[in-house]
């Protein structure tokens, strides 16, 4: 018996060490693989007409909601479309009266209401000064001259950002990012567009840190878009 209990007790831990280096590799591999998966930058947005039709109608009528009251030329739009929350937008807009964020809020999550149409849009309307709009289209225009288009896609539950801006010939770029990494060049965009929109529905901000992180970032994403240029001619 002393012997039995002495074998079942020298196995246990190395069975349980076992299970927990297996669980640790696979961690390792999963976090490798989606930080392989996710460069930082933008993606192209997926063709709406490839969708079935019942998501494709939906689609289409949710992004009709989220941008009513907005300028179909965009010079800096930015929506986020979380699994379950509701979703939320804001655009950057200049008129003969001044500059000005608009933002559209959900009541309630489109995908899931019972009702989509008991789906109501709160729009509200915030002046902001030159060199902030100017900043805005900066970063926007930055980024999305960067969308590549990348070989996996592990999104699953998380938030779709788009980012969506109108260039000099008049045509529209759309970029799309779902949950960027951490601390990412990518994140650090989200969190700034997620600033202008709590700007855009009356939370109180510093500008001036707000503004400096703008022109950062704009500079990185510079930067970025040359060191991944260089690596991909294999310079």
């Amino acid at each position: 018996m002393e012997k039995d209990c002495s074998v079942k007790s020298s196995y246990a831990p190395c069975k349980q060490q076992n299970m927990r280096r297996t669980f640790l590799f696979f961690l390792f591999l999963l976090l490798a693989i989606r930080g392989l998966s996710q460069n930082d930058h933008l993606e192209p947005i997926r063709n709406i007409r490839s969708y079935d039709e019942w998501t494709r109608q939906n689609m289409e009528h949710n992004f009709a909601m989220l941008y009513a009251g907005m300028n179909a030329s965009p010079y800096a739009r930015y929506a986020a479309s979380p699994s379950f929350s509701k979703e939320y937008a804001f655009s950057a807009e200049r008129t003969t009266n001044g500059y000005y964020l608009i933002s559209n809020t959900f009541s309630e999550n489109y995908w899931y209401a019972a009702d989509k149409d008991s789906v109501k849009v709160i729009c509200r309307k915030h002046t902001i000064d030159k060199q902030l709009f100017q900043l805005i289209g900066n970063l926007f225009n930055q980024a999305t001259v960067q969308i590549k288009r990348v070989p996996m896609d592990l999104g699953l539950d998380g938030t779709t950002y788009y980012f969506a801006t109108t260039d000099k010939h008049g045509n529209l770029r759309i970029g799309v990012k779902w949950s960027p990494l951490p601390n990412s060049l990518m994140d650090r965009l989200v969190k700034v567009c997620d600033n202008l929109y709590a700007l855009a529905v009356g939370s109180e901000l510093s500008l001036p840190e707000l503004k400096n992180e703008m022109k950062t970032l704009t500079t990185d994403l510079k930067k970025y878009g040359k060191k991944y240029k260089h690596k991909k001619n294999g310079k």
